[in-house]
């Protein structure tokens, strides 16, 4: 597991509610130079079928439960399937059926406490939770026609090919096109949600339908193995 192939380190957090203390860092500036790669998160649980894409024009491999991923690694599940990914600093996200998630940006500077993560998601649907951050720390979600910025929270977001939909189940989080051309940003607070389309700023934030949210929640679940 991801914990036991990296050293331990004090680091605050970065997306769906868990705190982080003794937390365990991916990228750090003042770590040994290495010519290998090292991991900045796991698969921590996983239905069904998934792949991984590591550089352009590569074979998709294959996912299994404790696999270790790297920074600018493609996610995709399959039909029916889901992902959870377990960040080196313990926030998690979990990747629905017949989604795409690339981890772009994934590091914990230890020398200053900063952590930056940035993900770029072009269709499916995705729910995270982030713990408490720094005035430093950034968690950003990308998306083809918005983006948004996340101060700690439970989220999930929905993407079809020509928009883009945000709820926060609690926290905060402000959304913005994607475009800089297009003014506008909103933010999120417990309960509500907005829509980005193509070339739009963000709706008004409002309270989502439960059919809404039961399916976003349903789509990004995956129920806890029973322990030996």
């Amino acid at each position: 597991m991801l914990r036991k192939m990296l050293p331990p380190v004090q680091a605050l957090l970065v997306v769906l509610g868990v705190g982080l203390s003794g937390s365990v860092s991916a990228w750090a500036d003042d770590a040994p130079t290495s010519p290998a790669p090292r991991p900045v998160a796991e698969v921590a649980a996983l239905v069904g079928k998934a792949t991984v894409t590591r550089g352009v024009g590569t074979t998709p491999i294959p996912l299994a439960l404790g696999d270790a991923l790297y920074e600018r690694d493609l996610i995709k599940t399959a039909e029916d399937s889901k992902a959870k990914i377990r960040f080196a600093e313990d926030s998690v996200a979990t990747l629905g059926p017949l989604g795409t998630l690339v981890l772009v940006v994934t590091r914990v500077r230890l020398a200053d406490g900063q952590r930056q993560v940035t993900l770029s998601m072009t269709i499916g649907v995705m729910r995270a939770v982030v713990g408490l951050l720094g005035s430093q720390d950034t968690f950003i979600l990308r998306t083809p026609t918005a983006q948004c910025t996340v101060r700690g929270t439970e989220f999930g977001a929905i993407l079809k090919p020509d928009s883009a939909g945000f709820f926060v189940k609690q926290g905060k989080v402000v959304v913005t096109n994607r475009d800089p051309e297009v003014q506008g940003e909103v933010i999120l607070t417990d309960g509500e949600g907005t829509d980005v389309g193509m070339g739009q700023p963000p709706t008004n934030p409002k309270k989502w339908g439960a059919a809404r949210v039961n399916a976003l929640l349903e789509a990004t679940t995956i129920p806890e193995t029973p322990g030996p």
